[in-house]
């Protein structure tokens, strides 16, 4: 009987260190890859589709024109406009000259009834101290207003003939009836972002712009030095296709078999070497490509931000919501399977370059002239490493690129399913096939992200550039290595004394009228 007690004592201990330690593991996984154990997240999956909702309806070209120049100009302070945008075209004046930009700062601020006392008395101060003290207060508001219509019968005769009387009655005068709303809104939107960006301080602005054209340039001279670099290789491979074609002539021309041998290896080297510049331009093509995950990045952030916005302002329906959940998760389950290409072809990576392969030019004591062979071959196998260290390095980056997008479209997936229509919700979350589906896609995301943070950690360690940070690393785990194995040897010698301690306390529980629950569990 004792001996059945110590073994299911020992049998709950060790279940009760089972979950422990899976507790410890779920804490140290990362955020972004979590799933919820009370019911399957929603995530990109196949199955589950929208319902047949009406689409929203779709907006005036003249205010999704306005609002999309609105957002630029707010891009624009971000430091994340378009590089193909110029910021000149996303305003009415003349943005480097001070003087156009102070006399707009000032209409847009009457337009939108916005009041600014520091630019105001610094224009009083500028023409007359006395002006300015008669001047009355002007109130600065924190956001832009438009008031709602006055009483027509209300005097405004009352009011002083100064500028803030003329700006308040700018500022209350109300739209006419017949006045498209969407379009007075997207209107005043812009109005506001330009004035945001134009009453930033001189040297602020300055700051944007030379941001903006560094990142332009930067965009340039890099497409440029990718330009320059396929030229390059193009040029290569001419020169080697005509060399192997003149590497043949002279074999066939070659009077004995060890110059013949000798011409064809050449002209062999030579293709080898034609098929390493098709291969580097291949390389540079991919590289010059890896931008577009961050533009379609940014692309479905934009999207996001402006949909949650149009939640916000009741323009647009847990339908649209649902239609653009749909389209972000077919996107991001493409996002999984390119990051998971990538990965597979970490571990082959450069296994396909052309290569020299052996050397077949034995002379056999007979005297040859290698000298342009054998530099030819060192050129071969040379650039055969450059390529396989290139081709590591843009498969590598082309896989950050694409783990970046892939957690990114999976933030605003969360953000779209928080506003989604109560019944998509429902088929996302259930126990059916949709339910499934949805926790094997999140599941599959934590996967991807959880081999690509080994396989880095592994690279990591082989590199040979990691230094005095990788023996450190290194130490700090076997630091933690060394705890565990100690934590379990010291559980090994003192378990079966522990478990019959248990089971003597338990068996005094039993002896008493009234068990504790420890007691019962004897």
């Amino acid at each position: 009987m004792h001996r059945f007690q110590r073994s299911s004592l020992r049998a709950v201990l060790a279940l009760t260190l089972a979950l422990c330690l899976l507790a410890v593991s779920a804490w140290a996984t990362p955020p972004a890859a979590s799933v919820s154990s009370a019911r399957p997240p929603a995530s990109a999956a196949p199955s589950a589709t929208p319902s047949s909702a009406p689409a929203p309806p779709k907006l005036p070209d003249d205010v999704q024109a306005l609002r999309t120049r609105a957002q630029q100009v707010r891009d624009l302070m971000r430091g994340e406009l378009d590089l193909l945008v110029t910021p000149e075209s996303l305003f009415d004046i003349d943005i480097r000259d001070e003087r156009a930009v102070q006399v707009e700062v000032k209409r847009l601020e009457r337009v939108l009834g916005v009041r600014n006392d520091a630019a105001d008395a610094g224009a009083d101060a500028a023409t007359d101290d006395s002006a300015k003290k008669q001047r009355p207060t002007r109130k600065a508001a924190t956001k832009p207003r438009v008031s709602p219509p006055k009483n027509p019968g209300t005097p405004r005769a009352a009011k002083d003939g100064s500028d803030a009387g003329s700006d308040a009655e700018a500022s209350d005068a109300s739209p006419p009836p017949t006045a498209d709303p969407q379009l007075l809104e997207a209107r005043l939107q812009l109005d506001r972002a330009r004035l945001d960006f134009l009453s930033l301080p001189l040297a602020e602005r300055r700051s944007v712009l030379a941001k903006h054209s560094e990142r332009v340039e930067e965009a340039k001279s890099k497409a440029s030095e990718t330009a320059q670099k396929i030229s390059a290789t193009e040029e290569t491979r001419a020169a080697a296709e005509a060399a192997q074609r003149q590497a043949l002539e002279q074999a066939a021309k070659s009077k004995s078999e060890i110059l013949r041998l000798l011409n064809e290896e050449r002209a062999r080297l030579l293709g080898v070497r034609v098929k390493q510049a098709d291969y580097e331009k291949a390389l540079l093509e991919r590289e010059n490509k890896i931008a577009g995950f961050g533009e379609t990045k940014l692309e479905w952030q934009r999207k996001t931000q402006e949909h949650i916005e149009q939640r916000k302002k009741l323009e647009a329906t847990s339908s649209a919501t649902d239609k653009l959940y749909f389209e972000l998760r077919t996107a991001l389950r493409k996002a999984r399977d390119e990051l998971r290409t990538s990965l597979d072809g970490l571990s082959e990576s450069g296994d396909d370059v052309p290569s020299a392969g052996p050397d077949k030019v034995q002379s056999g004591g007979v005297e040859l002239d290698r000298e342009e062979y054998d530099t030819l071959r060192e050129t071969v196998l040379q650039q055969e490493q450059v390529l396989r260290k290139k081709a590591r390095d843009v498969l590598w980056k082309q896989a950050k690129a694409q783990l970046d997008l892939v957690e990114a479209l999976n933030k605003d997936r969360l953000a779209f399913f928080a506003l989604m229509s109560p019944d998509q919700k429902d088929q996302l979350t259930s126990f059916g096939s949709s339910g499934w589906d949805q926790a094997s896609a999140e599941l599959e995301q934590v996967k991807l992200v959880v081999r690509y943070h080994i396989r880095a950690l592994l690279e990591w360690l082989k590199a040979p550039t990691a230094g005095m940070a990788r023996s450190i690393f290194a130490s700090i785990i076997a630091l933690k290595l060394v705890l565990l194995l100690g934590v379990f040897v010291w559980w090994r010698r003192r378990a079966d004394q522990l478990l019959e301690l248990l089971a003597e306390r338990a068996e005094e529980e039993r002896a008493k009228a009234t068990p504790s629950l420890f007691g019962r569990w004897g």
